[in-house]
């Protein structure tokens, strides 16, 4: 063990963050150990000197194992040495606060059990996952058997801290139960690998002139290989060779160290309270796009003043939490994955399938977004909801045994102040929100672990306004971080940039004008005539079969109003609608009935010029139409399709468009699920099919994300397995 540094020295401990999402790719996990993980270790490996800090995710290392076990025997052998110090963490990488007490435990001693398996090693330190601190963590982390944790310093920065007082670690503690926190260098996120070694080495030696003996880095090991650019920079233009070879260099003034060599070398500099917080960044990218806006102009104007180093601490931005309430989406997986949580930890103790399963449902990446796709990404939402599916579906094998079953449910599920309907059967979950325009937001095919409506709204972002700064950018080919990366991976996308008045959910009741055409409905740009989408319906659940074992009705109805074009200015018609739910047991399906009442008399939809409703005697008519996207996978993929019998489409991939009158019934398609949904209508109804496209920022660039919605009218919603 080196000792600690003297007077004149600074000790430098360098901390890489590796991991993939659970539900990435293959041949990206498998691109980034060839571009960043493999090659990062093998230089360090190279100089036996040289010691640092090493946190990969279960997510990655479990995938590693079965398919790159050298990045193991790498990392084993490193360990072998004691060249590197390996940390835990959550085993697939959750944000720990949110997380239920049993599953923050679980979570950590299941990576910990997987480092000593592995590797030999019992983990003393902490990865916390996007930084994001909360003060109740201690209890929790000591009780999982954690020593100490890095943060950012702008943790202790927000908590008063000055900046030459962050040269060593603090004590913190939650009712007495203390663990130590290190704070990681913010300079040192943006100079790593970005900057001239010497200019690190520069910046080491100032923090030693003001007597910090410690600097920590610590940050994601993509940016050594996977960031755009950084492969190049980094290995083929010799970088990190450059680094390595002046931190040797300078070994009479600097010494690489670990964090629990320091520990056992240098005593606390104080005890400390961190406030909740995560780094810098985060905070802009939680808070609502005008706000962060607002925020980034803010920073912007104080960076450039003499006081910015002394003023950013008290740019606080949000915090992690606030994605909950800025995604809906992100919070009904949220609220989801609690309910599964309480189920499954009644239904089994720690260690089982079940709770291998909910933990993947954990993973941080599919809840938020910053400058990668996270929450924007189908597939990464997708798996998360299946895991969580999954794990339920074990619980409620567990807990209520084999055989048909069909439960009820009225209570407020995603927090919000409002009760909603949840409908479950061994085959179907459906959650509904009568308040909000009686939308059904959640369907489950349970046999196959598929969230059919992982849909996600089209909303503004902050970084939207950067897209006419993009093409400028597009010709620099200079490795940048991606916090200052703006870049298209394809022209015109600010024509996409389209946004939702309402979430894209299934059971919208639309009234528009008869001269509504599918792309004004597709850009919204079109004037919607009822007050039905987003208004609330009143809710009542009926049991008619004994103990409701073999099916559930429920009626959605809602007396609102219609504005009829010619009616004359400000006029508007009353109608009610019901939308009648019926669910079996032991059918993956349901139906839907409408019925819509007005002037006293029932409207029975008939098949006028165009279709739709009548809602008076009047000539004019509005267009009657059900909303519903479905969060199928891969718009262009040539095994996920529409069929339409009786109909022949010259496009019938699932990012198409089109318009088809007399429809009886739609599927949509996906082999490689081996999934198929049939929605029948009767009558027969004109067929809007048209995909949604998101434009988000991930670390290559702007790009579009394929959702698809297909807005209709239909009676019955049938979920089976697909044959050719």
């Amino acid at each position: 063990m080196p000792p600690a540094p003297g007077p004149d020295q600074v000790a430098l401990i360098l901390c890489f963050h590796c991991h993939q999402p659970v539900g990435n790719f293959d041949d990206v996990i498998d691109q980034a150990c060839a571009r960043a993980y493999v090659p990062l270790l093998e230089a360090v490996a190279a100089r036996p000197w040289l010691r640092c800090c090493l946190h990969v995710s279960g997510v990655l290392l479990s995938w590693a194992a079965a398919r790159r076990p050298d990045l193991l025997q790498l990392i084993r052998t490193l360990a072998g040495r004691g060249q590197i110090e390996l940390l835990t963490g959550g085993f697939y990488e959750p944000i720990l606060p949110i997380l239920p007490e049993p599953d923050r435990l679980g979570q950590i001693r299941r990576l910990s059990c997987f480092l000593h398996e592995q590797f030999g090693v019992e983990p003393r330190g902490l990865w916390l996952t996007e930084r994001v601190w909360e003060p109740t963590l201690p209890r929790a982390l000591a009780a999982a058997g954690v020593e100490y944790l890095v943060t950012d310093d702008y943790h202790f920065l927000r908590a008063g801290l000055q900046e030459e007082e962050l040269g060593g670690y603090y004590v913190t503690e939650e009712q007495g139960t203390a663990v130590r926190v290190f704070p990681g260098s913010e300079a040192l996120r943006y100079l790593i690998p970005f900057q001239a070694p010497e200019q690190v080495l520069r910046h080491l030696r100032d923090g030693l002139s003001r007597g910090a003996r410690l600097a920590v880095f610590a940050d994601d090991g993509e940016k050594f290989g996977v960031w755009p650019g950084t492969f190049e920079h980094v290995y083929r233009d010799g970088w990190l060779a450059r680094f390595l070879d002046a931190l040797e260099a300078s070994r009479d003034w600097l010494t690489t160290i670990t964090f629990s060599e320091w520990l056992a070398a240098v005593p606390p500099l104080g005890r400390v309270y961190l406030p909740t917080a995560s780094y810098r960044e985060l905070g802009e990218w939680a808070l609502p796009a005008a706000s962060a806006q607002a925020y980034v102009a803010f920073v912007e104007e104080q960076r450039a003043l003499p006081s910015w180093a002394t003023r950013r601490a008290f740019m606080q931005g949000g915090f992690w939490r606030s994605f909950l309430a800025k995604y809906p989406e992100s919070n009904d997986l949220h609220k989801r994955m609690l309910r599964t949580s309480e189920k499954v930890n009644r239904a089994f103790p720690p260690g089982s399938p079940a709770h291998e399963a909910l933990y993947r449902g954990q993973c941080n990446d599919g809840y938020w977004h910053g400058v990668f796709g996270g929450l924007y990404l189908p597939h990464l939402r997708s798996v998360l909801h299946r895991a969580l599916i999954e794990a339920e579906r074990t619980a409620d094998l567990a807990l209520r045994g084999p055989g048909p079953w069909i439960e009820a449910e009225q209570r407020d599920l995603d927090a919000d102040g409002e009760p909603e309907l949840l409908i479950a059967t061994p085959l179907l979950s459906l959650a509904l929100q009568p308040h909000r325009g009686g939308m059904l937001y959640e369907l489950d095919d349970r046999s196959r672990a598929f969230n059919l409506l992982a849909t996600l709204t089209r909303r503004p972002e902050a970084y939207h306004a950067k897209l006419a700064q993009a093409a400028q950018d597009e010709s620099e080919e200079r490795a940048r971080t991606i916090h200052e990366r703006v870049v298209a991976k394809e022209a015109g996308l600010e024509r996409h940039l389209v946004y939702d008045a309402y979430r894209r959910t299934a059971l919208l009741d639309h009234f528009l004008e008869p001269a509504t055409t599918i792309h004004a409905f597709a850009v919204g740009a079109y004037e919607e005539l009822g007050d039905f989408v987003t208004g609330p319906y009143e809710a009542a659940v009926e049991q008619p079969e004994e103990g409701g074992r073999n099916g559930v009705r429920v009626r959605l109805r809602r007396t609102g109003h219609v504005r009829v074009p010619n009616a004359g200015p400000g006029q508007s018609w009353a109608l009610t609608v019901t939308k009648t739910l019926h669910a079996r047991a032991e059918r993956a399906g349901f139906s839907v009935r409408y019925e819509l009442v007005g002037e006293d008399r029932v409207v029975d939809r008939p098949r006028a010029p165009g279709g739709g409703a009548r809602l008076t005697a009047d000539p004019s008519l509005c267009l009657f139409a059900v909303e519903v996207n479905l969060a199928m996978l891969g718009g262009q993929a040539p095994d996920r399709y529409y069929e339409l019998p009786g109909h022949l489409l010259a496009a019938r991939h699932l990012a198409s468009t089109g318009e088809t009158p007399d429809v009886e019934e739609v599927r949509v398609v996906d082999e490689s699920l081996d999934l198929g949904v049939a929605l029948r209508c009767a009558p027969a109804c004109r067929l809007w099919r048209l995909p949604v496209e998101t434009v988000s920022l991930s670390e290559e660039g702007f790009e579009r994300v394929y959702q698809v919605r297909v807005p209709g009218d239909f009676l019955e919603f049938q979920v089976s397995h697909w044959q050719r």
